[in-house]
């Protein structure tokens, strides 16, 4: 029963840090969009 239990909260761990890489991602995304695009146009001239 512990190893079960020790497994759901390895589980548990992994999901709540993959959500928080994907929150803080798009956080990063809709930040930097900002500025991403007219630093491609500035490169691209």
């Amino acid at each position: 029963m512990k190893r079960v239990r020790l497994v759901l909260f390895l589980i548990f761990w992994l999901i709540l840090g993959l959500a928080v890489t994907a929150i803080n991602s798009h956080g990063h995304d809709t930040a930097g969009g900002d500025h991403q695009p007219a630093a491609a146009e500035v490169s691209r001239h």
